[in-house]
């Protein structure tokens, strides 16, 4: 099961004297996303686990 979500435009981040500018957190930008669908439920270790062995999925570090 999963849940649609819509794109579209929005600001992000903040410009606020407390925020982070070198972890994303500002300036405040304009960002368009598009459609997506996302899980409802965080996936487990043991469901990635399950994931990885039946695809031979390699993730961005193991140089997929």
């Amino acid at each position: 099961m999963s849940l649609d979500i819509t794109g579209g435009t929005f600001l992000m981040g903040t410009n606020s004297a407390e925020s982070f500018p070198q972890d994303g957190e500002g300036p405040v930008r304009r960002i368009t996303l598009d459609a997506f669908a996302i899980a409802p439920y965080a996936v487990t270790n043991a469901d990635f686990t399950v994931f990885v062995e039946e695809t031979g999925y390699k993730t961005e570090n193991e140089g997929a």
